[in-house]
């Protein structure tokens, strides 16, 4: 029958169950027994429904006048308790069944049995539930305490524990809580914290659509996703979900985790990595919602080295952070809108690969908002993070035009401290959050966006080309108020996020410096090259001159084209550029005599100074202050960089004028220079690029080092009251 409502608890279901269910697991690791007790809550919760189904169908079958000796027989019509989204549970693996087992030696092999039956007949959990509770090394007295103790509550609507919801925060409440106890680089990597999902989902707005998670872990982004759709009107079938998982066991827990709340998704057949094998190819998104592991170092494989996905350059093999946001580009729609989680040192990392990769995102407009998340929100890692959104065809795509800028957002300051270790952000500061984005994308906001000094800034394409493409947010929005207390929430914020960025900045320093030590080494003994050749620059590269469009016409500037100028180069510092501080349109660049030249183009001012050299790390153009070399296979641009750096004397000696002096590309074209074979090229310029790499970590190293000196020099000023 109909059960009557129990009077509700006054302790919190979660930490009461936690609490006992964390005593009873003895010398078990958290990482192993999170799967027995959330195999437990799962069985216990599907069983409760089921009787509660039964009970309802009873009730109607009374009230239709049904027999009670023909009742028996529909009480067992599976379809009955399918048709009504209720797992078919069979009588052996009803919760009464197994606790009634309890104190027996097989409780193990009991349950494990159950789970067997449960799978059997409810095809979405087939092969994901745990099995493994008759093994000798689970203690069988403890687990017939903990089915007790799970046999104490209940999960029906009739019970202060059965609704949907209620159930959810038991399930993420025994995640978060699994993750925290964990220990180890790979601690919580299952489980992204509730308020960092609720923020993205709460941005990205996915309410219909396909929603993808490369990165799974334990399905959370999806379930928030359906709560966003269904707190707003819509049905859980409104978007279809789809993911993958490389941990079997993680993969398993999101199979459990999305059949209770009734979520159908497509996880593939099993779990698989991502990178080497992608279950979903052909998916386009409209939504990526992902925390994907932070900079995993060994995920490359051979295999990857053509991968159609690094559009934008061939990620590093020691960081996988850069491929997984191509990869998370590959799969959107051509309206789609990625919202993903990396670690702060992605937004200004330096290393080559790295930096070409972020420069071309921002160039190809596709990085749509960036946001610094505080502190210690997550349970395996204190570093602060940021938010990602990507977004493709920004001229509309459902929303205002913003081609051609970012809106970045500083939230560092905000947050709430759960306990002395663990952040959490609160629903005022996700909306405060979230809010900011709509205001600024939205076609008719609710509140007209305008920037807050301190927190949120718009910035050009231009602005942040002149940042280097560095996509901090503290580069852009300003510090606000002046900070007078060096002990104040926010400075001890700041100076957290800086040091960690340095911290980061140190150990790729510290690598570089490795690679410029063996360098020294090979730069303290003779080379000895025998095959020397004499040649022109004109027969083994290209002599491209640049120009400027007309200047009275603003459309010709402002756009996506990066342009060079000698004063560009004179500001500038490293072997690579990649812009100056004005860009061009597509039309400039066609009302120009300036040409778009490829990556890799040497480039030398030819004019005021003569003779600065750098290399072009994308594709971009010149004015004509600057001539560019574009060399043949046969020569190694890197080793013509170092040589014309060396060659400043030799290339204003073929100048002409006396008062305004410049070298023509004729004359550069016919310069003679006696160069190694192309083998003794390619050594040269990588011993000395080892060199270069460390003097260039060094250059970013100083730029944070002397604002958390500067942030520090606070303590010495002194105050009046």
């Amino acid at each position: 029958m109909v059960r009557a409502m129990k009077p509700k608890s006054q302790k919190s279901l979660e930490q009461t169950l936690w609490d006992a269910a964390d005593k009873l697991r003895g010398n078990q690791e958290p990482s192993e027994y999170k799967h027995v007790v959330l195999g437990l809550v799962f069985l216990k919760y599907i069983s409760d429904r089921f009787e509660e189904r039964r009970d309802s169908l009873e009730a109607e079958l009374l009230a239709d006048g049904i027999k009670s000796e023909r009742i028996e027989s529909f009480l067992e019509d599976r379809d009955e308790y399918t048709s009504k989204s209720v797992f078919w549970v069979p009588e052996n693996a009803r919760w009464g069944y197994v606790q009634s087992r309890a104190k027996l030696m097989t409780v193990g092999q009991d349950i494990d049995t159950a789970m067997g039956l449960i799978e059997k007949e409810n095809p979405s959990v087939r092969g994901v539930l745990p099995r493994n509770y008759g093994r000798d090394g689970l203690d069988r007295r403890r687990l017939g305490e903990l089915v007790d103790l799970i046999g104490s509550i209940g999960f029906t609507s009739a019970d202060d524990h059965g609704a949907d919801d209620v159930l959810g925060r038991v399930y993420e409440y025994f995640l978060g809580q699994f993750a925290g106890k964990e220990t180890g680089k790979d601690a919580g990597a299952f489980y992204t914290p509730r308020s960092v999902v609720k923020t993205l989902v709460e941005m990205l707005e996915p309410y219909k659509g396909r929603v993808y998670d490369p990165a799974a872990g334990s399905g959370g982004m999806f379930v928030q996703s359906a709560e966003f759709v269904k707190a707003h009107g819509g049905m859980r079938t409104d978007i279809s979900v789809y993911g993958q998982e490389y941990t079997d066991t993680t993969w398993k827990l999101a199979k459990m985790n999305l059949a209770l709340r009734g979520i159908e998704a497509d996880l593939g057949p099993k779990s698989a990595d991502t990178f080497t094998e992608d279950l979903h190819p052909d998916l386009r998104a409209d939504f990526i919602i992902a925390n994907p592991p932070f900079n995993v170092s060994d995920w490359w494989d051979g295999k990857l080295a053509d991968d159609p996905r690094w559009k934008y350059g061939t990620p590093p093999q020691g960081n996988a952070n850069f491929g997984w946001v191509q990869h998370f580009v590959h799969h959107l729609s051509p309206s789609g809108t990625a919202g993903f989680v990396l670690a702060n040192g992605a937004l200004s990392s330096r290393a080559a690969a790295e930096a070409e990769i972020r420069e071309r995102l921002v160039r190809e407009d596709l990085v749509d908002c960036i946001v610094s998340l505080p502190d210690r929100l997550f349970f395996n890692t204190a570093i602060p993070v940021s938010l990602w959104f990507i977004s493709k065809g920004r001229r509309g795509n459902g929303h205002r035009a913003r081609s051609g800028e970012v809106l970045f957002i500083d939230a560092r300051r905000l947050g709430e401290m759960e306990t002395r270790r663990l952040r959490t952000i609160s629903d005022a500061d996700i909306a405060k959050i979230a809010g900011t984005y709509h205001s600024w994308r939205s076609h008719k906001p609710a509140k007209a966006y305008v920037d807050v000094d301190g927190f949120a800034r718009v910035a050009t394409t231009e602005e942040i080309a002149a940042q280097g493409y560095v996509l901090a947010p503290s580069r852009y929005v300003g510090f606000g108020d002046e900070v007078v207390d060096p002990n104040s929430a926010e400075a001890i914020a700041k100076r957290t996020t800086l040091a960690s960025e340095a911290r980061q900045m140190l150990d790729a320093f510290d690598a570089a410096r490795t690679e410029a030590e063996s360098a020294f080494s090979e730069l303290s003994e003779a080379f000895e090259i025998a095959d020397w050749q004499e040649v022109c620059v004109g027969d083994v590269a290209k002599v491209i001159g640049g120009g400027t469009p007309p200047s009275r016409e603003e459309s010709n500037f402002g756009g996506d084209v990066p342009w060079v100028t000698p004063k560009d180069m004179t500001n500038h510092r490293g072997r690579f550029i990649s812009g100056g501080a004005r860009s061009l349109t597509s039309d400039g660049l066609a009302n120009s005599s300036a040409k778009l030249l490829p990556k890799d183009a040497v480039l030398v001012s030819s004019r005021a100074p003569i003779g600065l050299v750098a290399i072009a790390s994308g594709p971009l153009s010149t004015n004509q202050g600057v001539r560019s070399l574009i060399f043949d296979k046969s020569q190694d641009p890197v080793f013509w960089y170092y040589l014309l750096r060396q060659s400043t004397s030799e290339l204003d000696a073929h100048a002409n004028g006396s008062t305004f002096r410049e070298i023509s590309g004729g004359s550069l074209a016919k310069l003679k220079f006696t160069v190694p074979s192309l083998e003794w090229q390619r050594r040269i310029a990588q011993t000395l690029s080892r060199v270069d790499n460390l003097i260039e970590h060094n250059l970013g190293l100083n730029s944070v080092l002397g604002q958390l000196s500067e942030m520090g020099s606070h303590y010495a000023v002194g105050r009046s009251e």
